[in-house]
């Protein structure tokens, strides 16, 4: 058992009711020691949602496979099939003094999909998760709480009680309670860590941050106890509960804007977006001054169209609080994904110097950095988000992008799979694994992880470029035709889209086709790197036409560019080629008559029937070397 100081710490605040102090401890502690199941299991009775505690206890099963509370814990969560040898937890009686409410030990269970198990019977029944946690009921509550305080008493040798509380716990990190709610301003107080709900920047796909929100303000409603208990059911993520308490503090006092502002965040966090818009707006109405409706009302407002612009509101709130950091994010997040990471990165520079340093605000750095090509500086800051909040998914998916980006392609696989464990109903994730395997080759798991992203998401035009190029790969030349065409028709003007629409054709032995193409890219080209691209493949489809002539042309123009701006592997392919081309003994393919260039044909349709031989086939007795070589790196998307 541990005997770090810090650890002792950590369960005297757990015991004592103080989890976000125990959490603050806990994650020092697993900053340095990430292989202590002890801290991993104490961890995941203080952190907020189920994914997050079965994050942890699954750490935990790695380490420590045979404890039984962690694999008791699993269970419950239906993360690990039921065990019958488990021995059951023992019963733990305790007294209850003051505030009932404030005493309980909640725990949240939520249908969230995380794991299943497969069969028939029942156990396919048990696969269920409403079935599954119905039958739990208040029984499985009961045996967590029972774990918990087993786990206590453990730990300390003796039977613990848990600490009596107030009836009011502000956080650590939350702002004194204020006496009055000022008429004319809101007050300057520590604003929450961000949470965002609704569209989102790729890497956020959560109802919620997995760092607990502090209050913005909870201001004293004494003779209100329906504003009490819907603080309550807040913290403890009740949303629905909450407004139904919030509601009748709203109609106790109609003029308090903050009350106003919690049964807002309660219809926003339960998807009523709606709903949430107009109470903000009343919030606003009763008092302008007050900064956090206008934050609350562009989040329900982009939930429910991705493309309104919110930076009226945004830049309210800022201007009424220039305090309020989760402002200064959920701007810097509007910024990325309207494609202005410079001024993303002025809002974020201003909210670093706002304490607590919120892990978020380096997962959103990461991602402006992404798009401003620093590969080097995302990954230092998703490193950053990743130390400071080890239980925060959103990291571990701009974790992989960041080594994406920095070629690290193990590491990033590893990072996005944990992602993909917890959230299986992201996209962007499933593209970025997608690439990860194209980069590394694995062309049939690469076409899965595209098929799983246009499946949840049909509209995402990109992924048919993607999967087209892993059809080129695979040989398979007409899909590769259907999903490139998709993509080109969305982007006309995209050198590298048009380039592989060539190469596509050319698989497909559609030569004319794939001339014209590649000509076309030719007239995109910005520099002499592209024009070398066009050159190295139009040469190949030249010479499968039987046109040598043409062919030698773009071989040489291809060695006439400077040095830097040609593979050195393909120098070597086309002096090899031009040898062959110029052989007083050319081949039966040189030899073949054939037009200057090919005959261009119509537009391709992306639902033209696949021809029946994938991969072209040459002409008659073909030189080796003037079959179609391999592609060039293509860029992997971070995006």
């Amino acid at each position: 058992m541990a005997t770090d100081p810090m650890f002792q710490e950590a369960q005297n605040a757990f015991a004592a009711g103080q989890h976000e102090r125990a959490k603050d401890l806990l994650t020092r502690l697993l900053r340095k020691d990430q292989n202590n199941a002890e801290y991993w299991l104490w961890m995941s009775t203080v952190v907020e949602s189920p994914g997050e505690r079965v994050f942890c206890l699954e750490k935990a099963i790695k380490l420590d496979p045979n404890n039984v509370a962690v694999r008791r814990g699993l269970v419950l969560h239906g993360a690990l099939p039921p065990n019958d040898n488990l021995p059951p937890a023992a019963p733990v009686r305790r007294r209850r003094t003051g505030d009932a409410a404030d005493q309980r030990v909640s725990v949240k269970v939520s249908v969230d999909g995380l794991s299943s198990f497969k069969g028939g019977g029942l156990q396919q029944l048990w696969s269920r998760p409403v079935v599954r946690y119905s039958l739990f009921g208040a029984g499985g509550l009961a045996a967590l709480v029972i774990i918990v305080l087993i786990i206590v008493s453990a730990v300390n040798g003796r039977p613990q009680q848990v600490a009596q509380q107030s009836t009011r716990r502000p956080s650590a990190t939350a702002p004194s309670p204020t006496n009055t709610l000022l008429p004319t301003a809101s007050p300057v107080v520590k604003s929450p860590t961000p949470t965002f709900i609704g569209p989102t920047p790729l890497w956020m796909f959560l109802e919620a941050t997995y760092t607990p929100t502090p209050r913005y303000i909870e201001t004293p409603h004494a003779i209100i106890e329906s504003f009490r208990a819907g603080l309550r059911a807040y913290d403890r993520g009740d949303y629905l509960t909450m407004a139904q308490h919030m509601a009748q503090a709203s109609r106790d006092d109609p003029g308090s804007p903050d009350i106003l502002y919690y049964l807002g965040e309660a219809y926003r966090l339960q998807g009523k977006y709606q709903e949430a818009i107009n109470t903000f707006s009343q919030a606003i109405t009763v008092n302008a001054g007050f900064a956090p409706p206008y934050l609350g009302r562009a989040r329900a407002r982009l939930a429910l169209n991705p493309a309104t612009d919110v930076s009226k509101d945004l830049a309210q709130a800022i201007e009424i609080d220039p305090r309020f950091q989760e402002a200064y994010l959920e701007r810097a997040s509007f910024l990325i994904n309207n494609g202005d990471p410079d001024g993303a990165m002025e809002d974020l520079a201003i909210a670093e110097t706002i304490p607590p340093p919120a892990p978020m605000l380096y997962v959103l750095r990461a991602e402006a950095r992404l798009i401003l090509d620093d590969a080097p500086g995302a990954l230092e800051d998703a490193l950053k988000a990743h130390e400071m909040d080890f239980t925060l998914l959103p990291a571990y998916l701009t974790l992989g992008r960041a080594y994406l980006a920095n070629e690290n392609l193990a590491q990033a696989k590893n990072n996005i799979e944990i992602y993909l464990r917890y959230i299986e109903e992201n996209p962007q994730a499933y593209v970025m694994m997608g690439s990860i395997y194209y980069e590394s080759a694995e062309y049939e798991d690469a076409l899965e992880a595209y098929d799983q992203a246009l499946k949840l998401d049909e509209d995402l035009i990109i992924v048919y470029w993607y999967r087209g190029r892993v059809y080129i790969e695979l040989g398979d030349g007409q899909k590769a035709v259907n999903d490139i065409v998709k993509a080109q028709r969305q982007n006309t003007q995209s050198f590298l889209i048009n380039v592989d629409l060539g190469r596509a054709f050319m698989v497909a032995e559609r030569l004319n086709d794939a001339y014209r193409q590649l000509t076309l890219a030719n007239n995109l080209a910005q520099d002499d790197s592209q024009h070398a691209v066009v050159y190295y493949w139009r040469a190949q489809v030249l010479e499968l036409a039987g046109n040598p002539r043409g062919a030698k042309d773009d071989w040489e123009n291809l060695l006439a560019l400077p040095p830097e701006a040609v593979p050195p592997e393909w120098i070597t392919i086309a002096n090899e080629h031009m040898l062959i081309l110029v052989s007083p003994t050319p081949s039966a393919t040189v030899q073949a008559t054939a037009t200057e260039t090919p005959l261009p044909s119509s537009t391709p349709s992306p639902t033209v029937t696949p021809s029946p031989t994938a991969t072209p086939s040459a002409t008659p007795t073909p030189s080796p070397t003037l079959r179609p070589t391999s592609a060039p790196r293509t860029p992997t998307p971070t995006r």
